[in-house]
């Protein structure tokens, strides 16, 4: 058993199910690695046992739980840190990546925003730290979106209440197309409000959410073909629906791919709309 000591520290401003922290430091091997407000260390010993300067790795990154599937498979780490922009990200990592060379886990870091030494050995720290830093907390993982029992499942977290933290593990290479911004009541005044009296942008809307209502009144799954001339409002229907779930330029995808690639798009839109432009 690693030794731990338990100093508090405050812990970075978490989402609604994140875990405190109380941890500060865990040994590993002849040294030990320490979270602190500046970021995670750590603290090596030369040859001759003396404690070398301290290794700093990254920017403040916290281990919050330990995922795994619900038949005790697929096991990984939820991490959490916060960017230049005091954005908190989550992200329920799989421990499979870590048996390589980790460059995969700290090209995800990075891309949301996580700063990571570029000194080549505390780059290869980072990994063992999200591997042996001590938590006791457990998250249910799941390689889908949408409902499960009681929960609907989004790429950022879980609504509904739920025994324990459930969050959504990314098998796929395609990122979820799911964004926020604004109020509800901000969506519904500047975008809804401008597709009363258009039959049209009515129906594209009501798809939109019809698809999250599904599985509660028993109906299966379907898609509808917009078809109509060139500049006939189209686009613009699937944009105003693309709003119910996030960014309008980026949400809508593009028919071409693979069947593979496709299934894995469709899987990333369960339980609730999938816009695939340009069938032709």
């Amino acid at each position: 058993m690693r030794n731990i000591s338990t100093a508090q520290i405050a812990p970075l401003p978490s989402t609604q199910n994140s875990t405190t922290a109380l941890i500060t430091s865990c040994s590993y091997g002849s040294g030990r690695f320490e979270l602190a407000e500046t970021g995670v260390y750590f603290h090596g010993r030369d040859k001759d046992g003396n404690e070398q300067l301290p290794q700093w790795i990254c920017v403040p990154l916290s281990v919050i739980a330990k995922t795994r599937d619900g038949k005790s498979g697929e096991w990984g780490r939820l991490l959490e840190w916060r960017d230049d922009d005091g954005h908190i990200h989550q992200w329920a990592m799989p421990l499979e990546l870590l048996e390589s060379d980790g460059a995969d886990v700290r090209r995800e870091l990075a891309r949301l925003g996580l700063h990571i030494s570029p000194n080549q050995f505390a780059r290869g720290l980072l990994a063992a730290y999200v591997k042996v830093w001590p938590v006791e907390a457990r998250a249910r993982c799941v390689d889908r979106l949408g409902w499960h029992g009681n929960t609907f499942v989004t790429p950022t977290g879980a609504i509904g209440e739920t025994e324990e933290l459930v969050v959504f593990q990314n098998s796929h290479a395609i990122e979820p197309a799911y964004t926020e911004v604004g109020t509800v009541e901000e969506w519904r005044d500047s975008v809804a409000a401008l597709a009363a009296g258009n039959t049209r942008l009515v129906f594209a809307l009501s798809v939109a959410f019809a698809g999250a209502l599904a599985e509660i009144a028993g109906e299966d799954s379907g898609g509808f073909h917009l078809r109509g001339a060139s500049s006939s409002g189209k686009s613009s229907a699937l944009k105003l629906a693309a709003s119910v779930w996030g960014n309008p330029s980026a949400y809508v995808r593009l028919w071409r791919g693979t069947v593979n690639g496709l299934e894995g798009l469709a899987t990333l839109h369960n339980d609730g709309l999938l816009i695939l432009d340009e069938i032709g």
